[in-house]
């Protein structure tokens, strides 16, 4: 009789030990999300320091790139302007040459003209010499026989003397004449010829700068088209970088209600040791330990402590906030519920008459969790303090 009492009393005591097993594992998921979160936000910050650190890289590159691209198209705008003062230049040397071009064929018509009266006097002249070569010297002694008079005399060597001078001048204007001939052609020539290279040096200068100009803009281009794929890196960075942010902000914010959560289901409940409130008005009827039954005398174990209620029917209030993880019945405790505290803190409320809270529901410091019985003979209280499955006394932890 004694063993089987002994058998029936240890099943729902090992029952409860097993639910408070589990449920202290489920306890310590709290702690064990926060763990998880504050692992997460140091991933996530780890990530976004390496973002960072790549918008810093990207940021000075694209600020290279448009010190580049800014140098780019200022070399382009000075050549542009030179390659313009090259097109003016090469446009006022083509004028220059067409002008003496056009001096050349001035020149050459008035040397035909010069040269057809320089003919005619050449021809004279030739006509001259011939008559000169044919009838021989001029004898004075000749002309004064010959003369009618002393004054035909006198006429005929003034006519001879002034033949020669106009011979003589004849011969001094062809020579003049083709001098200057030669020199304007040889001037007009050598001006040409300067123009020529000129123009020749100044277009290989103007298609130096041409070809300058498209190596600069080939330059720009490609400083551009690399500044616009940094300008998308960063761009794309700063989306991450925002994303991560809010990330962090919102794990931020679950390690906060954690925590907030951790408070309130008593994160120091270890700290209230002596100073809990009691869960029901009354007197402790059994204390926590070794029992000896007052019928069977045997020896059995007291996991908590039982509380007969001041008023049949009273309520039963928690002792700390928390989490209720368990409402149910059990052989030999009858209804109960169990509540998280954190830190691997539970507390049992057993052999209820009614529960008034739900599994998961989230309850304050004295919430009800539900009533004794209204009778003198089921209103007592059974109430434990369990940390992972140890159980405690709760006459050391009550005020």
């Amino acid at each position: 009789m004694d063993r089987k009492y002994e058998r029936s009393a240890k099943i729902p005591c090992l029952i409860l030990v097993l639910l408070c097993c589990f449920f202290s594992v489920t306890a310590q998921r709290t702690q064990g999300d926060g763990i998880q979160v504050d692992k997460e936000i140091k991933q996530k910050a780890s990530a976004l320091d390496s973002i960072k650190d790549g918008l810093k890289k990207g940021r000075q590159k694209l600020a290279e790139l448009e010190k580049q691209e800014g140098n780019a198209q200022e070399r382009i705008v000075l050549i542009e302007k030179n390659i313009e003062a090259s097109r003016i230049y090469l446009a006022l040397l083509t004028n220059k040459i067409d002008s003496v071009e056009k001096q050349i064929v001035v020149l050459r018509d008035s040397v035909s003209v010069a040269g057809l009266r320089l003919i005619d006097r050449q021809k004279i002249m030739e006509k001259r010499l011939r008559q000169a070569y044919m009838s021989g010297s001029p004898n004075m002694v000749m002309m004064l026989l010959s003369s009618a008079s002393p004054a035909d005399f006198i006429n005929k060597t003034k006519y001879v003397q002034e033949l020669k001078q106009y011979d003589s001048h004849l011969m001094h204007q062809i020579g003049k004449a083709r001098d200057a001939f030669d020199n304007r052609k040889s001037s007009y020539q050598d001006e040409k010829m300067r123009l020529d290279q000129l123009v020749a040096a100044k277009k290989q200068e103007h298609e130096t700068l041409l070809r300058e100009e498209d190596k600069r803009k080939a330059m720009l281009d490609d400083v551009r088209n690399q500044k616009k794929t940094w300008e998308n890196t960063v761009a794309e960075l700063e989306r991450t970088q925002r994303e991560l942010n809010k990330i962090i902000k919102l794990l931020q914010e679950k390690r906060k209600k954690i925590r907030q959560v951790e408070v309130r289901k008593g994160l120091s409940f270890d700290k209230r040791k002596g100073k809990l409130g009691w869960p029901i008005d009354g007197k402790i009827t059994t204390k926590f330990g070794k029992v000896v039954h007052p019928v069977y005398k045997t020896v059995i174990m007291n996991n908590g402590v039982d509380i007969k209620a001041a008023s049949p029917g009273g309520s039963v209030a928690t002792v700390a906030a928390g989490t209720v993880i368990h409402t149910g019945s059990m052989r030999g405790l009858g209804k109960l519920v169990i509540v998280d505290h954190n830190n691997s803190f539970l507390t049992i409320y057993a052999n209820l008459a009614e529960i008034s809270v739900k599994n998961d529901q989230e309850v304050t410091d004295g919430a009800i969790v539900g009533k004794v019985g209204s009778t003198a003979k089921d209103s007592s209280l059974h109430f434990e303090i369990r940390r992972s499955g140890e159980t405690l006394d709760p006459q050391e932890w009550l005020e």
